[in-house]
């Protein structure tokens, strides 16, 4: 699990912690401040 906070409503979000366990490189369009957010 990452140390990083985080409010957002994303399915990684947990007690204000992301909980995202594998970081790995993505192409996609980030059109948010993480790259990894998944709305719940």
């Amino acid at each position: 699990m990452t140390n990083i906070n985080c409010s957002s409503s994303c399915i990684y979000q947990k007690e204000g912690k992301c909980t995202l366990d594998d970081v790995y490189a993505d192409n996609k369009t980030i059109t948010s401040d993480c790259a990894y957010f998944t709305k719940k």
